[in-house]
């Protein structure tokens, strides 16, 4: 009869964990579940930041945009305001380049004169 011949080598198999072994795979397990939750929570501020950041870009892109496309905005300016009494308007018009801003009827107020005291 031959004699079994036994020789070293690596194989995987099963490998049941002693109650140490378990013990700090726990602890492990913990401190990475940590600084997942940590990064997750520093990814959303990031993100919310960041998402901020090109929401507001995105509003002025827009407005520009829409400026652009339509050759003018609305904007407060200074100006003068005549009443033409003939015409019954109120005519506003930019100080700085003398341009007709608006004209529209007269107000009940307009035909009230005021009294100097």
């Amino acid at each position: 009869m031959k004699k079994n011949e036994i020789k070293k080598t690596r194989t995987v198999g099963k490998y049941v964990f002693n109650e140490d072994e378990v013990k700090r795979l726990g602890k492990e397990l913990a401190q990475f579940n940590r600084e997942r939750t940590s990064a997750e929570e520093e990814k959303k501020s990031v993100t919310s930041d960041f998402k901020a950041r090109i929401d507001g870009l995105n509003a002025r892109i827009n407005r520009l945009s829409n400026n652009i496309s339509n050759g003018y905005e609305y904007k407060d300016m200074e100006v003068t305001l005549e009443l033409d009494l003939e015409a019954k308007k109120r005519i506003f018009r930019r100080i700085d380049t003398n341009e007709i801003v608006k004209e529209e009827e007269m107000h009940p107020e307009d035909w009230q004169t005021e009294i100097e005291m």
